[in-house]
């Protein structure tokens, strides 16, 4: 199981928060944000597959 999709779906829920809050700058950024670090963590565990 990959780690990034509690990431995207936790992203996507705070980026629809900002929306509805009508702060789209901060729900974007944040989105991209928590993109980020599941790429992040998805490159790792592909590291870490390599390893063993």
């Amino acid at each position: 199981m990959s780690w990034n999709y509690p990431f995207g779906f936790l992203a996507g829920v705070v980026s629809l928060m900002g929306y509805i809050k009508g702060n789209i700058l901060t729900g974007i950024l944040l989105t991209i944000g928590f993109g980020i670090i599941g790429i992040i963590i998805e490159v790792h565990n592909l590291n870490q597959r390599i390893k063993e």
